[in-house]
């Protein structure tokens, strides 16, 4: 996915964005349990989670970072992109409990 995108500086017009490497790695500093941090909704109001599967894929968890487990949102991460080609508002601001922490939007 990287080799193509290479990631994004700037947010998309759905306020989403995929964190460059060098910020993968530099917000992935201390390992987690949680995942992998590699992406933000609207300048870090909440972040997104790779947690890997038993089948050499990974989930993709949102984090709120309130204390409380994160929420999964897709079971991969080819399933995460297909839901945010067809309806990136049920990623970025669905009906999810808590989605309004952490965010002043």
């Amino acid at each position: 996915m990287y080799a193509v995108l290479g990631g994004m500086e700037q947010m998309d017009r759905e306020y989403w964005r995929l964190w460059p490497l060098t910020e993968l790695v530099s917000e992935n500093s201390d390992q987690s349990l949680q995942g992998v941090l590699f992406s933000d909704y609207l300048i870090n109001c909440w972040s997104y989670r790779l947690v890997p599967n038993a089948n050499d894929t990974s989930s993709v968890f949102l984090d709120y970072f309130d204390g409380k487990q994160p929420i999964q949102v897709a079971s991969s991460v080819d399933e995460f992109f297909k839901k945010y080609v067809l309806d990136p508002f049920s990623l970025l601001e669905g009906p999810y409990p808590g989605s309004s922490a952490g965010c002043n939007a």
